[in-house]
């Protein structure tokens, strides 16, 4: 069975799992653009191997226009956005 740990590819540091292939790999909260790499572990082996492909998720952070009804005049929304970097 292979199972898939979120790891931060600065420094390989775990951030998420490891998990199944049919669970999600969750980043946490983030204040920062990131870039991300996983790592694919065979249990029954204990083989592993970091997938070829990065993946960056970049924080924005944005101010809208007063909506009606909004209890403030202006509402912070983070944007994320997670593309796939192939190197």
């Amino acid at each position: 069975m292979l199972v898939y740990a979120l790891r931060n590819d600065s420094d390989d540091s775990w951030v998420g799992g490891p998990y199944p292939a049919t669970v999600g790999l969750n980043t946490g909260l983030l204040d920062t653009t990131t870039t991300f790499n996983v790592l694919a572990i065979d249990l029954e082996t204990y083989c592993s191997a970091e997938m070829s492909k990065k993946y960056v998720t970049v924080v924005r952070a944005k101010v809208l226009q007063r909506a009606p009804n909004r209890l403030s005049n202006q509402m912070l929304t983070l944007v994320l956005k997670t593309v796939k970097v192939h190197r």
